[in-house]
């Protein structure tokens, strides 16, 4: 039985027929098998009756249907039963041609016999489910063949037990109560666990209905295995619910069917919220990853790579780092770990995700970094005549010119955690040059430029610091080409360089040196402005000309 989203049927699918419905419909198994009522019987889904909720009412309330019904163009007369299948949402139909009957006529065969007698008879023998026949005390009075093998008794073995001799003993209340009710109402519906002569048991639904010749009739479908997977199911959402661990469990198609109690702590959300969902529910976005460091390209390779591992059977789990969002907004690093169920023709049948929040210990790396690369700083610090607030401001002139080009936060942050290592390289400058207070010769100079190399071979292999080893190589380079140490020219020159070039020359201008002293705002506005397009990118002139006045409040705060 097909649903909608609200659970109202609306369609089923054929899943198996046999040689007598194909004669009483005319229906080929081979035509409907896998398809549609609605695309094999569209008469039926226009007709008044409304048949999706005749089957419905079986397939969803697990209780028996019976009605006749006339079928044109012969008005054929048949009598249709529906009897639920222990699959959730499944169903058999097993139809009786009545036509035959019709008028007092009744088909004879040459023996005299009836022939719904003889087909009771084969049917009992034949039928798959067990079918019992007790009497008024409970005793078994006959078995067919499909009950025995249930039980592993011979028939003789089986007649003259009673009901209570097959019942466990945390079964034998039920199990008289349901017999009491066969007797007074005729009929009885149960789900029961039976004794076998081995010892062993089994789970069985029992229909028993009142014989018109005496005693009763129960027919029994085998139900072990499904109950044994409802205790697993159970047991293993009790588990779920009792872990820390978050779990999320999806079918094929990525939609949530079970998040454990966990899970919904960890992002905020109420059950209803997320089941029937897809996990895309969780994701910010590929603006927000590139807003955190990622590239476009980084976050379309990490999810692809996720589906080209878990598609896999050989190996059938992926790990990675995502970023999630959770009902209230805010953002979670997650190490997320997917673990892939197939089924037997190695396709995917359902995803178990376990997200582990990692947002706090990014947080105390992030904190460990910002404290290691304060200190290397600050070992340049300590070789010049340079304060530790010049380096706290050259960060955030750096932050406010990237923030101002539309650079993703990440990388503005890093800008101002790195902009300050600017000029690392220093500590290999002798302090005859650095701490000198006169011209420098020709000679000295050039040692002196040689601290953008130094600083360059300290960091350039380090993963990490790849923006400072930009940063420190490229920072006294200029736009037009006459900066050193290798006179590149224009956007050759990284932007994390051209601007931290122009925050560490407003802040130089700005501060008192033994050889000058400090200079106003208004001037060194017009100063870096004259070297648009010559010392400095045009581009990050004009943005620093419309944040000018940020510059001059963090000056005056950090002064």
């Amino acid at each position: 039985m097909l649903t909608d989203g609200t659970g109202r049927p609306v369609d089923f699918v054929f899943l198996d027929s046999n040689a007598s419905f194909e004669r009483i419909t005319g229906l080929k198994r081979s035509d409907i098998v896998g398809r549609r009522a609605s695309e094999v019987l569209p008469d039926m889904m226009r007709d008044q009756f409304d048949w999706l909720g005749f089957y419905g009412s079986v397939a969803f309330g697990c209780e028996t249907v019976e009605i006749e019904r006339v079928f044109p163009p012969d008005d054929r007369r048949v009598r249709i039963r529906v009897i639920p299948l222990s699959e959730p949402n499944t169903f058999a139909t097993i139809l009786e041609d009545l036509s035959a009957d019709r008028d007092g006529v009744t088909a004879v065969e040459p023996s005299g016999r009836r022939d719904d007698e003889g087909s009771r008879d084969l049917f009992f023998r034949e039928a798959p489910d067990g079918i019992f026949l007790v009497d008024e005390q409970g005793l078994y009075r006959d078995a067919n063949p499909a009950a025995l093998a249930m039980l592993g008794y011979e028939k003789r073995e089986l007649l003259g037990l009673s009901i209570r001799d097959l019942l466990p003993t945390d079964q034998t209340a039920a199990g008289i109560q349901s017999f009491k009710n066969l007797k007074t109402y005729g009929r009885s519906s149960c789900e029961l666990k039976l004794l076998r002569k081995d010892g062993g048991f089994i789970w069985v639904a029992l229909d028993a209905v009142r014989n018109p010749v005496g005693g009763y009739l129960g027919y029994c479908k085998n139900i072990t295995l499904r109950k044994y997977a409802e205790e697993r199911n159970d047991l293993s959402l009790r588990a779920m619910e009792v872990v820390d661990q978050p779990i999320i469990i999806t079918d094929s198609n990525g939609t949530i069917q079970e998040v454990n109690r966990a899970f919904l702590d960890l992002y905020g959300f109420q059950r209803d919220e997320v089941l029937g969902h897809n996990p895309r529910i969780l994701n910010p976005g590929w603006e927000t990853y590139v807003n955190l460091g990622y590239s476009y390209e980084d976050y379309v390779t990490l999810f692809d790579e996720m589906w080209r591992t878990l598609k896999d059977p050989s190996i059938g789990t992926w790990q990675g780092t995502v970023i999630n969002r959770c009902r209230n907004g805010s953002l979670l690093w997650v190490r997320l770990i997917v673990n892939a169920v197939y089924d037997e023709g190695g396709r995917i049948k359902n995803l178990i995700g376990l997200p582990i929040d990692i947002s706090e210990s990014r947080n105390r790396e992030k904190i460990s970094k910002i404290e290691l690369y304060s200190t290397i700083a600050a070992m340049a610090e300590l070789r010049d005549e340079e304060t530790s607030n010049h380096m706290r401001r050259v960060g955030l002139f750096s932050k406010i010119l990237a923030k101002s080009l539309g650079m993703p936060e990440k990388y503005c942050e890093d800008l101002e955690l790195f902009a300050p290592m600017h000029d690392i390289g220093k500590v290999g400058v002798p302090d005859s040059l650095l701490l000198a207070r006169r011209k420098l010769t020709p000679e000295e100079w050039t040692e002196m430029k040689r601290h953008t190399v130094m600083g360059h071979n300290i960091v350039k292999d380090k993963q990490d610091l790849a923006l400072v080893a930009a940063i420190t190589l490229r920072h006294h380079e200029r736009w037009d080409g006459t900066g050193y140490p290798d006179g590149v020219t224009g956007e050759e020159i990284p932007l994390s360089a051209r601007i931290t070039a122009l925050a560490d020359v407003y802040d130089a201008l700005r501060s008192a040196r033994p050889y000058k002293e400090p200079w106003t705002h208004d001037r060194a506005v017009e100063e870096i402005i004259s070297q648009a397009g010559r010392q400095f990118d045009p581009r990050i002139v004009e943005v620093f000309r419309d944040s000018q006045e940020l510059f001059a409040r963090v000056f005056e705060e950090l002064k």
